[in-house]
């Protein structure tokens, strides 16, 4: 997965400030300028030219038209990444699996693949992650909108895909055309429930075996995905065992939310409520954001509410 807050690393709330004014010190003027820019003015009109023109797609008729500002606006946004990443010496988050489930899902897009193989992906174990750790669309901050984008564009754009070949319209109102919509859907039954999972832990199998051989040999310093989970300081070792803890985590956390991604894919309502979620929650988290200046996740925020008021009735 990946992360909003990457400076997490250093266990300090300043870097996640908004600063307008500030400028380094010792830094040249025409750098400070120019990251500005990119950061604040550029990545702003990027990001909301990016969202009202897929609000616009998503409402029109032509799925020729989604498909390839899909491929085209993903492609775009990764290719980012990637150069930022590396800059920042952040490259080994982009084996991590939304990376692969991204990329994987353009190419079923562009040559007309089937996408129920990274749908229960899309709308399972990336929005959750997405909520839970706080992804926030904030405009002018390239990192934390790309690393949205990378857990919610594919999700609300593989609805149109999915629900529109199985005529959703025709299945919400109880009026099931089977001549349209019987060669697409299937009501959800154990055996069904049982396909779709196999195929996707096969697509997670995939990827997870050459990542499981890296986390367990890879040696060097460079901030990775583990380090954030088990938020490990630069100067602790990993150990084998934390290694063991932190592919048990994910292998956990990808088996329950594959499921809820299949039950979301076959009822979809269930699916309009997780991604209005997901969508709200991103809203919500990148006002606060500019509101206080620190990052904030609804989900943990409440989780750690409840955890005060326990603690407080236990004493």
């Amino acid at each position: 997965m990946d992360i909003v807050n990457l400076d997490k690393q250093s266990n300090s709330q300043n870097n996640d400030t908004i600063e307008f004014k500030t400028k380094p010190k010792n830094e040249p003027k025409n750098t400070n300028k120019i990251t500005r820019f990119i950061e604040q003015y550029l990545s702003y009109t990027l990001f909301t030219f990016l969202s009202n023109v897929t609000i616009w797609l998503l409402g029109k008729d032509s799925k020729h038209l989604i498909k390839w500002w899909f491929i085209t606006s993903m492609s775009f946004l990764l290719i980012i990444r990637g150069f930022e990443f590396k800059g920042k010496k952040y490259h080994h988050f982009l084996i991590d699996m939304c990376y692969y489930i991204n990329i994987l899902t353009i190419l079923i897009i562009m040559f007309d693949g089937d996408i129920t193989l990274t749908f229960p992906f899309l709308h399972g174990s990336l929005p959750i992650f997405c909520i839970y750790n706080g992804d926030a669309f904030i405009p002018h901050s390239l990192t934390k909108t790309i690393t949205f984008a990378i857990h919610a564009f594919g999700t609300v754009v593989s609805r149109r895909f999915y629900f529109d070949s199985i005529c959703l319209p025709e299945i919400m109102l109880n009026k099931f055309n089977k001549s349209l919509c019987q060669e697409y859907y299937l009501p959800l039954t154990w055996n069904l429930f049982k396909f779709y999972f196999l195929r996707c832990m096969v697509v997670y199998l995939i990827w997870l075996i050459p990542y499981s051989f890296y986390v367990f040999t890879y040696k060097g310093n460079s901030f990775t995905l583990l380090k954030y989970i088990l938020e490990i300081k630069d100067n602790n070792p990993i150990t084998l065992f934390s290694k063991v803890k932190y592919l048990f985590y994910h292998i956990l956390f990808t088996t329950l939310t594959l499921s809820l991604g299949i039950f979301a894919m076959q009822i979809p309502i269930l699916d309009h409520i997780l991604v209005t979620i997901q969508i709200i929650c991103g809203f919500l988290q990148g006002s606060y954001f500019y509101y206080t200046g620190h990052r904030f996740s609804l989900i943990k925020f409440i989780y750690g509410k409840y955890k005060l008021n326990h603690n407080k009735k236990e004493k």
